[in-house]
């Protein structure tokens, strides 16, 4: 079956039904072993248990079933790593199999332990009750879901130089994959609702690239709601000129607000709807996922899709954003944003979400197509407080290692660059005191760390050391 029925939402009534009504024998995660000729589906194997032989079960008529339930919030799994990296053929002899592929015994067990429906992680024994201790109490932050355009082409553009009255010069080339295409104009408009955009593609772990796109965000940056029409057409005429040029297409979009809107029109009576119709008029240029969360100076971002598939979304990594030429930096959809108004609590937020701990986490329960806002609901993030030595120490560790991380991705690298040698290996430094630092905040003994390490690099699909306990079979 689909190895994702274990993580993603689709799969929550399928996972109740599995923990509640049968015994889980062993789930196998196949996810790299490719084994179907020419797909490249996420694949896994259950052998299951039926526990009482009758045509309906319950907890009356199958005393067994309590005591399943508990067992099977530690299942018993095998994680099977393709050494190859390359689709196994299907001919190959059981032997050949063997030797290509590593398996290691680990257990699956939901996320959230008094719920058998939540995703199941892919975790061991040990790490269990540390898990447990981080995944466990009320999130201190909460994360956001980037701007929604549904029609990029019209709000995003390119900055071509400015007129001698102070406005921006812009052009909306098309967009890479857009489906539906708009008229390309070059016209001159207000620069006041124009911000640097940041969109998945740039964010990498430590580091984001600006490449000088920008967006049109005809909302107001103090509370995120829509600038009224009057006031678009009084003090932004320009950028209302341009955004009617499309008003039809942007009428036509799919985003919430607009959903909201057209659902009402349709239960409505005549005099209703004139009134409904015309407030869908007035919003045509509105924008989606936007709040005051929006316009913050600094932003801790990841992408909602990274990574090979794999099944774990062990290439989930953050990065901070601050202000890009002095301007609020604003991130689309395909990026998940937690705002701060502090730059300081920011790079800690990071650095506790970069650590190997969080990560491992992340890798264990999601999957790389759904790396979404969910992540703050899990890992408890401790509230920031600057007198705290120890959130001070990851604060200043992930502020170093943004700084050296520019020295690897940089097209300009900064002058503090030439007396890092190698910052590579400078950037392993930190991120290895990043996470003792971050091991001590949620107080796991060092050698529990080292068992964090290697559950991540199985979870990665890397080489993993040779004392990690292997599954045999005999061929």
């Amino acid at each position: 079956m689909p190895f994702t029925i274990f993580k993603s939402q689709a799969g929550t009534g399928f996972r109740r039904f599995l923990a509640t009504r049968t015994k889980i024998l062993v789930i196998h995660d196949m996810v790299t072993l490719y084994p179907f000729e020419g797909a490249t589906n996420r694949t896994a194997s259950i052998v299951v248990e039926k526990p009482c032989e009758l045509k309906e079960i319950s907890s009356t008529s199958c005393p067994e079933l309590k005591e399943i339930t508990a067992t099977n919030k530690k299942i018993n799994h095998v994680i099977g790593i393709n050494k190859s990296k390359r689709p196994i053929p299907t001919d190959s002899h059981p032997e050949d199999v063997l030797k290509e592929t590593e398996r290691f015994e680990a257990l699956m067990s939901p996320i959230v332990e008094s719920d058998v429906s939540s995703p199941w992680m892919q975790i061991t024994e040990k790490l269990l009750p540390y898990i447990r201790r981080i995944t466990q109490g009320s999130s201190q932050y909460e994360a956001r879901e980037g701007v929604l355009c549904a029609l990029n082409q019209v709000y995003f553009v390119e900055v071509k130089g400015k007129t001698p009255d102070g406005k921006l010069i812009i052009t909306n080339p098309p967009e890479p994959g857009q489906k539906k295409k708009v008229k390309q104009v070059e016209v001159p408009i207000e620069p006041d609702l124009v911000y640097p955009l940041i969109r998945g593609r740039d964010v990498k772990k430590w580091y984001v690239e600006y490449k000088n796109r920008y967006i049109i965000v005809p909302h107001d940056p103090k509370t995120g709601k829509i600038i009224s029409e009057t006031d678009l057409k009084v003090k932004y005429p320009s950028t209302y000129n341009y955004l009617t040029l499309y008003k039809d297409e942007l009428k036509k979009r799919s985003i919430k607000p607009f959903l909201s809107l057209k659902g009402r029109l349709k239960k409505a009576n005549e005099s209703s709807r004139r009134v409904i119709e015309k407030e869908l008029d007035s919003k045509f240029y509105m924008v989606d996922n936007i709040g005051s969360y929006t316009f913050a100076p600094y932003k801790v971002v990841w992408k909602y899709i990274a990574g090979s598939i794999t099944g774990k979304a062990s290439s989930f990594s953050c990065a901070v954003l601050s202000l890009i030429n002095d301007k609020i930096a604003i991130p689309n959809e395909k990026l998940m944003l937690i705002p701060f108004e502090n730059l300081d609590e920011a790079y800690y937020v990071s650095g506790v979400l970069n650590s190997v701990i969080a990560r491992t986490i992340i890798s264990s329960y999601v999957i790389e197509t759904e790396i979404s806002t969910h992540i703050t609901k899990v890992i408890n993030v401790p509230k920031y407080n600057p007198n705290n030595n120890l959130h001070a120490k990851i604060s200043d560790l992930s502020k170093r290692a943004h700084e050296v991380a520019k020295c690897i991705y940089a097209e300009t690298k900064p002058d503090y660059c030439n007396n890092i040698r190698n910052p590579e290996k400078e950037l392993m430094e930190i991120e290895k005191e990043l996470d003792k630092t971050v091991a001590k905040l949620y107080d796991i003994p060092e050698d529990v760390l080292d068992d964090f390490r290697k559950l991540f690099t199985m979870l990665s699909g890397e080489e993993v050391p040779e004392e990690s306990e292997q599954v045999s079979y005999s061929a």
